[in-house]
């Protein structure tokens, strides 16, 4: 190869992997493999010969050449270098392992140096104070807020010789210099909370502060300022509405009209469609028992939607932080500005709401414009570490540029401890920085970042955009809980921090469900479940769309077999009658682990026989044995809806306009064989009117059903008309003016008939046994 060329990849396609950083290593250095070590070495290596290496902060893998007989000679001796450490005795200029612990540290600090540059806020440098590696706005000013990080026991695992070794009283030391130093303390960490001081000094105290702490300091970042995310509220505009009148429907798992597009967009695969036809589903614990905190402008918590689940908790200001639950102040964390309690009413208000159960807690770190520093914010991830109640998510609706460690060292502090931590974005979107790797807490990759998208499935123009989002979510013209009052709305809301309450809701209906799961299996179930392949003009955001039901309900092989049939497509239906219909027959069994041991108990216990359909829902491991002829389902999220047309099933009586049955012993009947299989007499009554056969001239697709969220709705309210024969059930639906299609199962001279309405072909599902009529003149 020629002097100065590179080599290539790997013919296999494989890269290499990016270093991590030194104290990020989950095991002792000595406990390396000896590729590891040749990886690190490889990585100091690019730091001593490129100015520009792989950022540490990348979560993807990058390729780096390797070029030139020099990088070879100095690779080896560096890898030897580092292979003998902790091994070969020092002489007197390292001193020993308190001097082996210095060259680590100063090995990091260099590594980060070079790292780091390009990505801190604009007009920031890295310099190395005492090896210490401090962070810093270029200007010139007497006294700034640091941020100072403490290591911890798990990143000093290769660094023996630290005193004290317990992480608190490593804080504490710090602390005590720091007031000997006469800085005036900001916050401080607390036992079991964030290891991390913040004090304001000059920086001739902060040089004298490292020189004595050195080996305790990780970093030191200066404070920066935050601001709320998204644009001047301008077209928002808050209204009172009256919470006693019914207002949008609950049955349920059911929200019927609910005041936002949002809402009904995040529990379907498919757009949004325009009409009275809206509706929410949701899963039935709604987000009980899941805590979520709100780190913002405070909460409006008396307001009505929140029916007395929202809790004020903190306040962090300039003047330090006030526990809400030790002092008489009524505004402690009151939101005054209103980013808060529309971030709160859209995670978990029952009216504007996704999580309708959960509990939501107010921590205020931004002030009444919406601004605040990065120090009130590491004190209130420090108090969620020691008085979160799990499971717990925290909502962050704030931002500032750059790529900030100290955030990064609360968030990931977070995650570890198992709280979910849900970001926005940033809307800067039509900007000259749109990137959300470009800010925090955007870029930290334990954070769900979340951008926000349009009612018409687009990105969202004020959005920022880029690799680091995770998913995206309805973040425009939005209605939520206003602050004017406690009945107040606030309508034509935005923001990539509502986009964020919808993803902190989803998350909360997880959890209710899944309590035990920690913070990345939450974030790794939302991604797998969002829809995808809806969303276009994303400019490099992801087409993930976040979907509230989360896993599809499964349909098994045998629902479709024999005896039994699917009602209405099954999936997120219930059996038992029509929509609102009350006093179904069944028998309900709890702690029913699967729907196989449904199947079984339906066919085969005592208590059940006469066993005509069951209801199952996963989640709340519940059964229902129905003993009434199962005619038709209603909706209900997490269920499934099976009929089972035994010859055991009692109780039939029915009467059509062409078929009486007036028969109370056994009578059936299968899609599959479309026979009777009754023992009994049955009259067949024919009409003598002369018809002009519809039949004949309407078209039919074989094998098709259509329902609410697959290709169809309702037509005018109308869903399930009855047990009648096929020219009855088309007659139905030419007396409709909305009916585009009635939807026919056919057991033979009879069938169950639906009408439909806005039928979509393609999304429908395919199912044996169904078929849909169309006349040609409404559907082509």
């Amino acid at each position: 190869m020629p002097r100065g060329t590179c080599d290539p990849p790997p013919r296999d396609g494989r890269v290499a992997q990016a270093p991590a950083k030194l104290r990020d290593l989950k095991r002792p250095w000595m406990m390396l493999e000896l590729r590891d070590r040749v990886a690190w070495s490889r990585g100091y290596v690019h730091l001593m010969q490129d100015s520009q290496p792989p950022s540490p902060r990348e979560t993807h893998q990058v390729h780096r050449p390797s070029c030139g007989r020099f990088q070879g000679f100095v690779t080896i001796l560096v890898a030897l270098l580092l292979l003998g450490i902790g091994r070969i005795p020092h002489g007197r200029h390292l001193r020993g392992s308190q001097g082996a612990a210095q060259w680590r540290r100063w090995v990091e600090s260099a590594y980060l140096q070079g790292q780091v540059a390009g990505e801190l806020p604009k007009n920031w440098t890295t310099k190395s104070v005492d090896g210490v590696p401090v962070f810093q706005n270029s200007t010139q000013a007497p006294t700034r807020a640091w941020l100072v990080k403490v290591w911890t026991h798990e990143e000093l695992s290769w660094q023996q010789h630290v005193n004290p070794k317990d992480d608190y009283h490593r804080l504490e030391s710090v602390l005590h210099v720091a007031r000997n130093l006469s800085l005036e303390v900001l916050f401080h960490g607390h036992r079991g909370g964030l290891p991390m001081l913040a004090a304001r000094a000059s920086s001739q105290q902060l040089q004298a502060l490292l020189n004595r702490t050195k080996d305790l300091v990780q970093f030191v970042e200066e404070d920066t300022a935050l601001q709320a995310t998204g644009k001047s509220r301008g077209a928002a505009e808050e209204t009172n509405v009256d919470f006693t009148s019914p207002g949008s429907r609950h049955r349920a798992s059911l929200q019927d009209g609910p005041p936002s597009w949002g809402l009904d967009r995040i529990d379907q695969r498919g757009p949004v469609v325009s009409g009275d036809n809206s509706s929410y589903r949701y899963r039935p614990k709604a987000g009980e028992t899941v805590h979520v905190y709100v780190l913002d402008t405070g909460i409006r918590t008396s307001h009505k939607d929140f029916g007395g689940r929202a809790v004020r908790e903190l306040e962090v200001t300039e003047k330090g932080l006030h526990m809400c639950e030790d002092n008489d102040d009524e505004d402690c964390a009151m939101d005054f500005q209103g980013h808060g309690t529309s971030i709160a009413g859209i995670l978990g208000g029952h009216r504007y709401g996704v999580a309708k159960s959960a509990t939501i807690h107010a921590l205020k770190v931004l002030d009444d414009h919406g601004r605040g520093h990065s120090w009130q914010m590491m004190a209130a991830f420090d108090w969620l570490l020691v008085h979160a109640e799990q499971p717990a998510i925290a909502v962050l609706g704030s931002a500032t540029q750059g790529q900030l460690s100290a955030w990064r060292a609360a968030a990931d502090a977070a995650s570890r401890a198992g709280i979910t931590v849900v970001a926005a974005a940033g809307d800067e979107g039509d900007t000259a920085h749109p990137d959300a790797c470009e800010y925090t807490p955007g870029y930290i990759p334990s954070v769900l970042t979340v951008g926000a998208t349009t009612r018409h499935d687009t990105r969202a123009n004020t959005s920022n955009f880029g690799q680091c989002i995770n998913l995206m979510a309805p973040g425009e013209d939005l209605t939520s809980a206003g602050i004017g009052s406690d009945t107040a709305e606030l309508r034509r809301s935005a923001g990539s921090a509502l986009a964020a309450a919808h993803v902190a809701g989803a998350a909360a209906l997880v959890l209710s469900e899944k309590p035990h799961l920690q913070s990345h299996e939450v974030i790794q179930r939302l991604i797998d479940s969002s829809t995808v392949g809806r969303l276009s003009h994303l400019h490099a955001a992801p087409d993930r769309l976040v979907n509230s039901l989360g896993e599809e309900v499964s349909v098994p092989s045998w629902a479709e077999e024999g005896m039994w049939s699917l009602v209405d497509g099954g999936k997120d239906r219930a059996c038992g009658g029509l929509d609102g219909e009350e006093g179904e027959d069944f028998v309900a069994f709890r702690e029913v682990h699967d729907l196989e041991s449904c199947k079984v108990r339906c066919e085969h216990s005592e208590s059940t026989t006469g066993c005509a359909g069951i209801s199952y829902s996963r989640e709340e491991e519940i059964c229902q044995i129905h003993v009434d002829l199962v005619r038709s389902s209603k909706q209900m999220t997490g269920y499934i809806c099976l009929r089972h047309e035994a010859p055991t099933t009692t109780r039939s009586s029915m009467t059509t306009s062409s078929l009486t049955s007036s028969t109370r012993s056994r009578t059936s009947m299968t899609y599959t064989s479309r026979t009777s299989t009754s023992m009994t007499t049955t009259t067949m009554t024919q009409s003598t009117r002369t018809v002009t056969s519809l039949r004949g001239s309407w078209k039919q697709a074989e094998d098709l059903n259509c329902y609410w969220g697959a290709g169809a709705a309702t037509a005018e309210g109308k869903d399930f008309v009855g047990l009648l024969p096929l020219e009855e059930c088309l007659k139905e639906c030419s007396k409709v003016d909305s009916c585009e299609a009635s939807l026919y199962q056919d057991f033979g001279r009879v069938g169950n008939c639906w009408l439909r309405s806005k039928v979509d072909l393609p999304k429908c599902v395919k199912v044996p046994g169904y078929s849909l009529w169309f006349s040609p003149s409404k559907l082509k």
